[in-house]
């Protein structure tokens, strides 16, 4: 059983001080399960509704428990495993903070976001399943340590230069052009991004291209041609070089390998 819910093009939504946009979510039946390591430029979010998978990396294995929740951040190298069929609810989104060396939490569902989503499945009904799993991902992030969820420290400048960035992949804003539209200084643009992310714009604009990459060829059928040229890569050539240093496999490959969970 497959129950999509897919939002490409709408608008992400506001909570607790970050924006949010989970734009594919499910609930399915899934026979075994294989996910070789292949790092996502995405929140990922699970629910088992039945035991028997694990999230696995070279040092831990997270077991995926019926009714146990698990969230995993972006740039998270592990594995999926099960031998045999098992059931789940998951989603994939966007955040706007990321956490350095991240590894998978498990979190608990609480019993109205559970029979949410039992009662959106046993009724088809799309918008009661993407209120739930609406749900779902605020309890993930709940489960977050408080520090790396906290806004309230980062500078308005660098959260809104973000957003720019987020908008307009494809062209290739210079720091003047952030600056110009922050109506700010290019110095007071470096210096919030050094103190805030410990990068600097450019650097964190080619990490946010590349990420809207991995996500188009992993959820989209766009040729690598037009995704980069959507993503702001002179060429195929040109992309497939800089995506293959990020990424450690070119993207053909990684949308070879990707898998929907």
């Amino acid at each position: 059983m497959y129950i999509p819910v897919t939002q490409p093009g709408k608008a992400p939504i506001a909570t607790s001080g970050h924006r949010l946009d989970v734009f594919l979510s499910a609930f399915a039946t899934v026979n075994n399960w294989n996910d070789p390591v292949l790092r996502n430029a995405f929140w990922r979010c699970y629910l088992p509704i039945t035991d028997g998978a694990s999230i696995r990396s070279p040092a831990t294995t997270w077991p995926m428990r019926a009714h146990e929740g698990i969230v995993i951040p972006p740039d998270c190298p592990v594995t999926g495993h099960a031998e045999g069929p098992f059931t789940l609810f998951y989603a994939h989104f966007h955040c706007s903070f990321h956490l350095a060396g991240a590894v998978p939490l498990t979190f608990k569902a609480d019993d109205d976001t559970r029979r949410a989503l039992d009662a959106a499945v046993a009724r088809h009904d799309e918008a009661l399943f993407k209120a739930a799993v609406l749900r779902l991902v605020a309890c993930a992030l709940a489960s977050l340590p408080a520090a790396s969820t906290c806004a309230s420290d980062v500078s308005p400048y660098t959260t809104m230069a973000l957003e720019i960035m987020k908008e307009c992949p494809g062209d290739r804003l210079a720091n003047a052009d952030l600056a110009r539209r922050l109506r700010i200084s290019e110095a007071t643009l470096l210096r919030v991004f050094r103190d805030n992310l410990g990068v600097s714009p450019q650097k964190e604009y080619m990490r946010l291209r590349l990420a809207h990459a991995a996500t188009l060829l992993q959820h989209t059928s766009k040729s690598i041609e037009q995704i980069a040229e959507e993503c702001g890569f002179c060429d195929r050539n040109h992309f497939t070089r800089i995506f293959s240093r990020e990424w450690q496999v070119p993207p053909a490959t990684y949308r070879h390998t990707a898998t929907p969970l």
